[in-house]
C-alpha cells in the first residue's frame, strides 16, 4: 500500500492523583464555612445584646412604675376606699358614688398587679438572656 502511511506505536503513561489540589479546595471550603459561621454568630450576638439592652430599659422603667404604685398610688387607693366607706356610712355620698370610688381604687390595684406580673416576666427573661 503505497501512499498510505501507517503509524504503529504504543503509548505509556503514569497517572498519579494530585491530593494537594483537592485538599486545597476542601481547605478553602472549610475556611468559607468557618467565616459564615462566625458571621452568623456575630449577628446572633448583636441581636441578643440589642434585645437585652431594650429589655433592661423596660425593666428599670417598670421598676420605677412599681415604686410609684407602692409609694403613692396604692396608699391613695387605700385612702380612697376608707374615705368612700366613711362618706357612705355617714350619708354624704349615695350608693352609686360609693361604688364609683371603690371601683376606681380597685382599678388602681389591678393595674399595679398587671405591672407587677409584667415586671416578673421581664425579670425571668433577663435572667434567661444572661444565663442566670
Amino acid at each position: 500500500m503505497e501512499g498510505s502511511a501507517s503509524y504503529h506505536g504504543w503509548e505509556a503513561g503514569i497517572s498519579f492523583p494530585l491530593p494537594f489540589l483537592s485538599q486545597k479546595g476542601k481547605t478553602r471550603a472549610s475556611e468559607i464555612d468557618i467565616n459564615i459561621a462566625n458571621q452568623q454568630f456575630k449577628q446572633k450576638e448583636l441581636e441578643i445584646k440589642t434585645m437585652y439592652n431594650r429589655e433592661i430599659k423596660r425593666y428599670y422603667t417598670l421598676k420605677d412604675v412599681l415604686n410609684y404604685y407602692e409609694q403613692e398610688a396604692l396608699p391613695l387607693a387605700e385612702e380612697q376606699i376608707k374615705a368612700a366607706n366613711l362618706e357612705y356610712r355617714v350619708g354624704n355620698i349615695d350608693y352609686v358614688q360609693y361604688i364609683q370610688n371603690i371601683d376606681a381604687a380597685i382599678r388602681v390595684r389591678q393595674e399595679f398587679l398587671n405591672q407587677e406580673i409584667e415586671y416578673y416576666i421581664l425579670n425571668a427573661q433577663l435572667k434567661y438572656l444572661t444565663g442566670k
